[in-house]
């Protein structure tokens, strides 16, 4: 296969997959809306798979990123979270009142152990967490707090967000 130019979303894919991290190529936005069927009406712009099974399609095969990224080059990035990619992701969103739920959730609980942070393009956070087989995952942390592990993703780094910010590392995994 004639090797796609090297945007920078297939740069960052192909990163990601050299670090072990199943990734599937996200719809992307354009002028606020997401570039998908759905446009203004979809309810997940720019955050969900281009890819016929979705996050069952992960991989980290660079044949297979190298296909989707010649095929979709503007794509945004999402990580296969839970075992497939060996990462949790604890999602905050503000706009649900997910900043209150987790300093109560610290306040429980103790501060969330050092990782891999993520500013959102809407304004939230991402902390990566290692996943370990067997982990028991509550099924709601709080309002605003989703957690992210087998049969989900997480929009990664440096995808565009509908705002127009793109997702960012405030610590980055390596």
């Amino acid at each position: 296969m004639k090797t796609p130019v090297m945007t920078w979303p297939l740069k960052v894919a192909l990163d990601y997959a050299s670090h072990g991290w199943a990734i599937v190529p996200l719809w992307w936005p354009r002028g606020g809306r997401c570039t998908c069927a759905e446009g203004s009406d979809c309810g997940s712009p720019g955050k969900h798979p281009l890819t016929e099974h979705g996050v069952n399609d992960a991989s980290s095969s660079r044949d297979d990123i190298l296909q989707w990224f010649k095929r979709w080059p503007h794509a945004n990035i999402g990580i296969a979270t839970g075992a497939l990619s060996g990462v949790v992701v604890l999602d905050v969103d503000p706009r649900n009142a997910g900043d209150e739920s987790l300093a109560n959730l610290i306040s429980d609980y103790g501060p969330l152990p050092p990782g891999p942070t993520v500013r959102t393009g809407g304004g939230g956070r991402h902390f990566y967490f290692t996943f370990r087989e067997g982990m028991l995952l509550p099924k709601t942390a709080g309002d605003g707090l989703d957690l992210l592990a087998n049969g989900r993703l997480a929009t990664a780094p440096y995808s565009e967000h509908v705002s127009g910010q793109r997702y960012a590392w405030e610590v980055r995994p390596w």
